[in-house]
């Protein structure tokens, strides 16, 4: 004779509630059979089979339907099914490592920004650079806000950057606004491949931290200490100043900003190549 459970049974054994043991009932997942006299639900074995079947593939990510379906599917069908959660998953954790990059570099700039005009000769990232204000000014023809809110879709391994022009081996009053976005993150750059931006390639740069205070906006008098130190190192400009808005604290009497900056630099009447 099969042995039948009650639902306090069931819950008891694979810890699933009443209400839950109706949800399975009421989506065809089980069908407990009845007692016509004192309309009891009693549940078999395959019953408790299939609900710890159901959640086996639900703990993969499958969608309730989904897992319905691939306990009714043949073999193949579920190896086909699999593999396509195989790419989805590997796809996802593709995305979050390099999210977790992302905050990592975040959190390594915002320890070292407090080290104000600490300058470095580093190599700059290669990014992909696209601006849409300049000074105060957005930038409002329809192309410009259409390519705004495309690189907002990647928010957050978008920058909110800076960029400010290189002219004759000195740069210009203007300062650019828009986004940056780091080519490490080759995805991303794909999809925005065919919009208005460009590509800065690396190059030996001074990186360094700038803050902006009283609630002005970024300008050359902010990087007085960095010409200071080019010129006492023999250094002199070799192309446009890049880099993003770090952070903004908001004081009681002040609003503070603070900027991550790469400026390329060269030896004064030599083409050598720089290091660190």
């Amino acid at each position: 004779m099969e042995y039948k459970y009650r639902s306090g049974d069931v819950e008891k054994i694979l810890g699933i509630s009443v209400e839950t043991l109706r949800f399975f009932e009421n989506i065809g997942l089980i069908k407990p059979e009845r007692d016509p006299n004192n309309n009891y639900r009693y549940y078999r074995h395959i019953d408790l089979n299939k609900i710890v079947a159901y959640k086996f593939y639900r703990g993969f990510e499958f969608t309730l339907d989904e897992s319905l379906d691939i306990l009714v599917y043949k073999n193949e069908e579920v190896v086909d099914k699999l593999n396509e959660k195989a790419i989805e998953i590997k796809e996802k954790c593709e995305y979050y490592q390099n999210l977790l990059q992302r905050l990592l570099d975040l959190k390594e700039s915002l320890e070292e920004g407090h080290k104000l005009y600490d300058f470095k000769i580093e190599d700059s990232p290669e990014l992909l650079l696209y601006f849409n204000q300049t000074n105060d000014e957005f930038e409002t023809d329809d192309i410009y806000l259409e390519t705004t809110r495309k690189y907002l879709e990647f928010l957050p391994f978008v920058y909110l950057a800076v960029h400010i022009p290189e002219k004759d081996g000195k740069l210009v009053d203007d300062v650019h606004y828009g986004y940056a976005v780091n080519t490490m993150y080759t995805k991303v750059v794909e999809s925005l491949k065919n919009t208005m931006g460009k590509v800065y390639p690396s190059k030996k740069c001074i990186h360094t931290f700038v803050k902006v205070e009283n609630n002005g906006p970024l300008s050359l008098a902010s990087l007085e200490p960095i010409f200071q130190f080019m010129e006492e190192k023999d250094l002199i400009l070799d192309g446009d100043v890049v880099g993003w808005i770090l952070n903004e604290e908001v004081l009681p009497d002040d609003i503070v900003r603070y900027f991550e900056l790469w400026i390329p630099i060269k030896e004064k009447n030599s083409k050598k190549v720089l290091t660190p």
